[in-house]
């Protein structure tokens, strides 16, 4: 896919920004006492700011203290993951899959570490997988609709993106994705609304741009980074895929 503004195919649907926390349908253990809760709660606001050296040190000092639970694989796996350890991160993120049978987050983590490695179909049942368990995470819907994009399955994604945004509209990620997938299922106009709500009308246009031409056609797409243009002729990408497309067209016999 040629760039749509701020996005990306994977990388910002899946792996920067978390999807939002919920919690977990296990019961807290009885082990579990005041000061084990505080640093489990310090991990987790680690991992959401990406301090993952930080979360590792507290999960190295349990580790110590003879601390085996389904929970803390499942937090040891994201930060290996998120430091470029995908075998050790799918070892953990499975064993707590199995310790955590009725939580969402393992299959969630899961799914961004498939997509991680390009693996779109392990990835797209594990998202899909953490969806029939937790209906309401929104990021996981998220992640599950891009990833069908990444398939060519332009009416699911755009399902399952309906899902994240009327679970969390706040998040523009979740309604530009949604543009995306709007325009690749041939809802070109709702697309351009959607992406409007998020940005300029030069950028709404740039993107519905973008998304015709991964999805459909190059000359559709090149009249939509025109439109774009009238609205900011400076406009810089969509001036480079203007140059781009009619460059193109020039050189074709």
């Amino acid at each position: 896919m040629r760039g749509l503004l701020l996005l990306s195919l994977l990388g910002v649907a899946c792996a920067a920004g978390r999807a939002p926390r919920v919690e977990t349908q296990e019961e807290i253990p009885r082990w579990m006492n005041e000061r084990d809760g505080v640093r489990y709660a310090l991990i987790e606001h680690f991992l959401e700011v990406h301090d993952t050296e930080r979360a590792l040190e507290i999960i190295r000092v349990l580790r110590d203290e003879g601390v085996h639970t389904p929970l803390l694989d499942l937090y040891q796996g994201i930060v290996l993951r998120e430091q470029g350890m995908t075998e050790d991160a799918l070892r953990l993120l499975e064993a707590s899959r199995i310790g955590m049978r009725r939580d969402a987050r393992p299959h969630r983590e899961l799914c961004v570490l498939y997509a991680d490695l390009e693996q779109i179909d392990d990835a797209i049942d594990a998202c899909d997988r953490a969806v029939n368990l937790d209906e309401k995470d929104a990021g996981a819907w998220n992640n599950l609709g891009y990833l069908l994009l990444a398939a060519d399955r332009p009416t699911d994604a755009k399902d399952a993106l309906e899902h994240a945004v009327d679970l969390d509209g706040t998040v523009a990620r979740f309604r530009n994705n949604l543009g995306i997938a709007q325009a690749a299922a041939g809802l070109e106009d709702r697309a351009l609304r959607t992406f409007m709500s998020t940005g300029s009308r030069a950028d709404a246009h740039y993107n519905v741009g973008a998304a015709v031409e991964r999805f459909a056609t190059t000359d559709d797409a090149l009249e939509w980074y025109r439109r774009a243009l009238e609205f900011d002729a400076a406009h810089d990408l969509a001036t480079e895929a203007v140059e781009r497309l009619t460059s193109n067209h020039t050189e074709s016999p």
